[in-house]
């Protein structure tokens, strides 16, 4: 695999558990990416995925738009997990190699491009 420095500008700016964000790696020195690309080269040989991959953590988001007009319950919120920004950035390598590989069914809304899952009812 050929890591793409443009690929890193797909992911978002959100600090990773780590303190990391995706500009460290943008504006990092030239040398970076080849160092990313033999080690994102060692991950897709190995059966083991690194820890750092699976550990992120959880920002509560409101679902309502006026928070403050209403007592709010868990119910009111919905999670997102912030991943690594390694992860991340080896996850947009993945796709854009095997982007013609990967299918999906034509009743899956949610998480595909230009989709949600509300026009699926």
């Amino acid at each position: 695999m050929i890591f793409d420095h443009n690929s890193i500008y797909t992911v978002d700016v959100s600090t990773d558990i780590d303190g990391l964000t995706s500009e460290h790696i943008v504006f990092s020195h030239p040398v970076l990416p080849l160092i990313l690309s033999h080690f994102l080269n060692l991950i897709l040989r190995s059966p083991h995925t690194p820890i750092g991959f699976k550990r992120s953590y959880i920002v509560p988001i409101p679902k309502l738009k006026d928070t403050r007009s209403k007592a709010m319950s868990c119910n009111d919120f919905r999670a997102i997990a912030i991943s690594s920004v390694l992860s991340k950035v080896f996850e947009c390598c993945i796709l854009e190699k095997f982007q013609s590989v990967f299918a999906t069914e034509d009743n899956q809304f949610g998480f595909k491009k230009n989709l949600s899952c509300s026009q699926g009812s």
